[in-house]
C-alpha cells in the first residue's frame, strides 16, 4: 500500500534546509505530527544510505529510547539508530564499515574511562560522514526532555561536529517548544544559533491532510467516508492529527458493516462516544499541559465570558499555536477541545484537601491548588501512582507504567528516582519534606491523599 504523504510543504522545507547545509527544529505541540514527519523523512528516497552523491541521508533518532537521561544514552541511542540503518543496507551490513561502527559502538557503551564515551561516537560520527556519498542527518525526535537533561558538553560537542563535518552533517530537531523556550542556558548557545532561523512551526493539518488521513484509515478497514463524515472529523478534530485519528477511527468502529439506517444515526452515536472517549480526552489533556498558564486561563474565561476576556498577547500566542483560530470570530480549533475546556471550567469549583486527579478535565489539584505544569512522563507517573492511592507502587509497576514494559530492564533506580524528584517538585510545598508522595525505603512508593499534617 501506497505510504500516505501528508505535510508536504513543511517535509520540502526540511528538504531545503538540509540541501543548503543547514540545521532545522521542528516545533509542534502534542500530535501535531512531528514524529509523523520525521519518520516521513526518514522513510522517503533520501533515507537510503547508498544515494546518490549530494542526497542526504536520513536517520531517524527516537530520544525517549534513551537508557538513560546522560551523555553515554545519548550517544548510545544516536549509534543504535545508525548501526539498525547500516545493517538493513545490503552493501553495508557485512563491510569494514559496519566493523568499525560496532567497534565504536562498543567504545562508547563500555568505556574504558569516561573520555572515552564522547570520543568513540566522535571516531562513528567522523566515519560515517567520510563515507556515505553525501550528507548525514541526524532526525532527533521527542528532544525535549534530552535536551533539557543532557549535559552542556554534549551540545557543544555536537556543534563541533556539526562546523568539523559542514555540509556533511546536520541535525533536525522535533520539539513542543522552540529550543530557546526549553532551555534558557547561555552554555548551549551555539548549539541553538545552528536552529535560530531554521524553526519549522506545525499548527493543524490543511482540510486536504486531513481528508486524506481520515479515508486513509477508514480504507484500511474496508469503509467509505462519504463528506457528511469528512465534515464530522474536521469539526470535531480542528484538524489535529491526533484527534483526527481517534475521531475516524470510532467513526470506522461504529460504522463498519452497519446498515444504511444505522449508518444514518452515525454521527451522533459517535458524537455521544467521543465525549465518554479517554483517548480524546488524553489528546485534549496534553495539549492543555503544553499550554502556559497564562494561556489556560485565557482559554477558560474565553470559554465562557468570550473574545473579550482575552489580551491582545495572549490571543496572538493562542492563535500563533492555532489553539484559537483566526478572522473576525475567534473560536477554538475543534468541537473536541472546546469541550474539554468547558468541562475544564466547570470543575474549577474548589476542590477539598488532599490530591485529587480529574481524568475527565485533565487536571491536578493538591491542597486545593491546582498543578499545571507537568511533563506526559510525570503526568503518567502520577496517573499510575494515583490509581494505588495510599497503596506502594514497586519499581517494576513504575516503569511498566510510565516507559512501558520493554524498559523493565533498563530504567535504573536513579533514573526514577529523578523523575520522582521532580514530581514532587511540583506538587509539593517543601519537595525535600514530601507529605504526598513518599518513599518506602528499600520497595517503592506511595501516594497519600490525605497525609497526615506536616
Amino acid at each position: 500500500m501506497e505510504t500516505l504523504f501528508l505535510r508536504q510543504s513543511d517535509h520540502y522545507y526540511v528538504i531545503d534546509r538540509i540541501q543548503n547545509g543547514e540545521c532545522c527544529s521542528v516545533v509542534g505541540l502534542s500530535n501535531t505530527g512531528k514524529s509523523r514527519l520525521l519518520r516521513q523523512l526518514a522513510d522517503s528516497r533520501t533515507a537510503n544510505l547508498v544515494a546518490a552523491a549530494g542526497e542526504p541521508a536520513f536517520i531517524y533518532v527516537d530520544c525517549n529510547l534513551m537508557l538513560a537521561a546522560t551523555d553515554q544514552g545519548f550517544y548510545e541511542a544516536v549509534l543504535r539508530a545508525l548501526r539498525e540503518k547500516l545493517a538493513d543496507q545490503e552493501q553495508y551490513a557485512s563491510s569494514g564499515l559496519m566493523t568499525e561502527l560496532t567497534a565504536y559502538y562498543e567504545k562508547t557503551v563500555q568505556p574504558g574511562s569516561a573520555f572515552l564515551i564522547p570520543l568513540g561516537f566522535n571516531d562513528a560520527i567522523g566515519r560515517i560522514c567520510q563515507t556515505l556519498p553525501g550528507s548525514l542527518v541526524l532526525l532527533l525526535d521527542e528532544f525535549d526532555e534530552a535536551f533539557t537533561a543532557l549535559d552542556s558538553r554534549v551540545f557543544l560537542n555536537l556543534r563541533a561536529l556539526h562546523d568539523k563535518f559542514r555540509n556533511r552533517l546536520a541535525y533536525v530537531t522535533a520539539t513542543v517548544q522552540p529550543l530557546r523556550a526549553v532551555r534558557c542556558d547561555s552554555t548551549i548557545e551555539e548549539f541553538c544559533e545552528l536552529f535560530s532561523h531554521h524553526e519549522k512551526h506545525l499548527g493543524m493539518f490543511t482540510r486536504p491532510d486531513a481528508n486524506a488521513l481520515a479515508l486513509s484509515l477508514a480504507g484500511k478497514a474496508g469503509v467509505k467516508l462519504d463528506q457528511d463524515e469528512l465534515d464530522f472529523v474536521w469539526r470535531q478534530s480542528g484538524g489535529h492529527p491526533g484527534l483526527v485519528e481517534v475521531v475516524a477511527e470510532l467513526l470506522v468502529q461504529l460504522e463498519a458493516g452497519a446498515p444504511e439506517l444505522y449508518r444514518q444515526q452515525g454521527l451522533e452515536l459517535v458524537a455521544q462516544r467521543l465525549d465518554r472517549s479517554e483517548i480524546a480526552q488524553a489528546e485534549c489533556v496534553k495539549l492543555w499541559h503544553q499550554l502556559s498558564q497564562q494561556e489556560q486561563s485565557g482559554l477558560l474565561l474565553f470559554s465562557s465570558e468570550g473574545l473579550g476576556a482575552l489580551t491582545q498577547p495572549v490571543l496572538l500566542s493562542l492563535q500563533e499555536k492555532e489553539i484559537v483560530t483566526r478572522g473576525e470570530q475567534p473560536q477554538f480549533f475543534g468541537e473536541r477541545f472546546a469541550a474539554h475546556v468547558r468541562r475544564r471550567r466547570r470543575s474549577e469549583l474548589d476542590y477539598p484537601e488532599g490530591i485529587w486527579l480529574d481524568a475527565d478535565a485533565g487536571s491536578v489539584w493538591v491542597g486545593g491548588r491546582e498543578v499545571t505544569s507537568l511533563s506526559e512522563l510525570e503526568h503518567r507517573l502520577l496517573q499510575t501512582l494515583y490509581g494505588r492511592l495510599d497503596k506502594l507502587c514497586d519499581k517494576y509497576l513504575l516503569v511498566e507504567s510510565v516507559w512501558g514494559q520493554e524498559y523493565i530492564d533498563s530504567v535504573d533506580d536513579a533514573r526514577i528516582e529523578k523523575l520522582v524528584s521532580r514530581l514532587r517538585g511540583k506538587i509539593e510545598l517543601e519537595a525535600d519534606q514530601p507529605r504526598y508522595l513518599v518513599t518506602v525505603r528499600g520497595r517503592g512508593y506511595k501516594l497519600l491523599q490525605n497525609p497526615s499534617p506536616g
